[in-house]
């Protein structure tokens, strides 16, 4: 009976398995449609902000308070699609390059776009305290 229960035992780390790469791949597909609603709403603020300098520059009036609030708007929401990329990134075990900021392999040691070491940051000593 000893191989028996090995052989469910594997079959059981297999489902296991499925069922994690199945709730990464839901969680993936999430994230990847609030990146494009994020991309959408940046778009959109950028036409907005096209349209508010056009029309100022026809009035001739001063909408540089407007502009500075649709700026700070685009900043935000450009953080945003960032902070869900870098989710997405973790999820598919993968990470940006320093130099090129190219989308890599976590366990890669060279960046294939630019050939730029990739250096594990190693964690800082403690830092030691007297008493």
């Amino acid at each position: 009976m000893g191989t028996f229960e090995e052989i469910l035992n594997k079959a059981k780390r297999g489902a296991e398995a499925v069922g994690q790469k199945t709730g990464d791949f839901i969680e993936v597909t999430k994230l990847k449609m609030a990146a494009s609603d994020v991309d959408k709403e940046i778009a959109a603020t950028f036409e907005g902000l096209g349209r508010l300098v056009y029309d100022a520059q026809k009035s001739e009036e001063d909408v540089s308070e407007m502009i500075e609030e649709c700026i700070q708007n685009i900043d935000e929401l450009q953080e945003a699609a960032d902070a869900i990329r870098e989710q997405i990134y973790s999820y598919k075990n993968m990470n940006r390059c320093v130099a090129c900021g190219a989308v890599i392999d976590k366990d890669a040691a060279f960046c294939s776009k630019c050939g730029a070491p990739l250096t594990v940051e190693e964690e800082a000593p403690a830092e030691e305290t007297e008493e």
